[in-house]
């Protein structure tokens, strides 16, 4: 049962209390299924070269981490224009440009994911290496088969990573890259088809790792801080 049949259940079966009190206890519930406050903060409005650093910085909390060990896990939400801006050329912008960009996102969430070693002088793929044969073991799985132990959890939703990219760095390089891609929840969906604002609930990536040892690595970027991604202005 969805969550919204749920509360929806709960609601009509409450007939004999006040209509405060069922709004009060739906929220409640709401609150407890979903683990955050959907509550926005009020959005701040900058332009193309602003919008992405904030996307950017860390301390504005689209962008989280988890150190485990001797290696660092973080994921980055990237929002549809955030993705058009790094595509389209800055010469170019135009506020039409962007929204015929954003199109072609429907329908999917993206991240980048990243691990990084404190072993600043190896390539990720060799620490720890214990065999050239590891090596090329470890960048199979990178490749192709890491995708299928990534996760993300939205509230009673866990989805499954359907669009996956390991960006292979040639040479010495402490980290290795990941671009995520997942579908949309049916709330979400429904907000994109209707072209309302998404109200956005935490975001939990669940990564399995096999190759270092930590285990279950979740990394939850908070409702409060995607609810307040700015608002892009193009001049």
């Amino acid at each position: 049962m969805s969550a919204v049949v749920f509360c929806a259940t709960v609601f009509f079966s409450c007939s004999d209390t006040v209509e405060g009190n069922k709004t009060s206890f739906l929220q409640k519930m709401r609150n407890d299924i979903f683990g955050s406050s959907v509550k926005a903060k009020k959005k701040e409005k900058l332009n193309a070269r602003d919008f992405v650093n904030w996307v950017e910085d860390a301390e504005n909390g689209i962008k989280a981490n988890k150190t485990i060990g001797n290696f660092t896990y973080s994921v980055l939400y990237k929002p549809y224009q955030y993705l058009a801006l790094l595509e389209l050329k800055k010469d170019s912008l135009t506020q039409q440009k962007i929204k015929e960009k954003t199109k072609e996102y429907d329908g999917y969430q993206y991240f980048t994911f990243r691990i990084v070693s404190e072993k600043k002088t190896d390539e990720l793929l060799k620490v720890n290496l214990k065999s050239e044969n590891e090596y090329y073991a470890r960048l199979e799985y990178f490749s192709f088969n890491m995708q299928n132990d990534i996760k993300l959890i939205e509230g009673t939703d866990t989805l499954n990573c359907v669009l996956f990219h390991f960006e292979r760095i040639y040479g010495l390089a402490p980290y290795a890259t990941f671009v995520l891609g997942f579908p949309l929840t049916a709330t979400e969906q429904k907000a994109q088809d209707k072209k309302r604002e998404r109200m956005y609930i935490d975001k939990t990536i669940l990564y399995n790792d096999k190759v270092f040892g930590a285990g279950n690595v979740y990394i939850t970027i908070k409702a409060e801080n995607l609810n307040s991604i700015p608002e892009l202005v193009i001049d």
